[in-house]
């Protein structure tokens, strides 16, 4: 709660109209004035017309230890 309240003062100071959060609980932020405001949109399509892309088959997978990525 605490913490909540340090940052929500800490953007009103910084003169932010918003803050876009990707909450675990919904609930849990409307207690502090948050509302969800970004919703999905599904598209859905036919299968078949996956066929039409042909799969780019160029490029090459490398691997290597990190002490060595220079």
């Amino acid at each position: 709660n605490r913490l909540m309240n340090e940052i929500i003062l800490e953007l009103y100071k910084q003169n932010y109209a918003i803050s876009n959060l990707a909450p675990f609980s919904e609930s849990f932020y409307r207690r502090y004035g948050y509302e969800n405001a970004i919703y999905e949109k599904m598209y859905e399509l036919n299968p078949a017309y996956l066929r039409l892309f042909k799969p780019i088959k160029e490029g090459k997978i490398v691997r290597e230890k990190w002490k060595d990525s220079n």
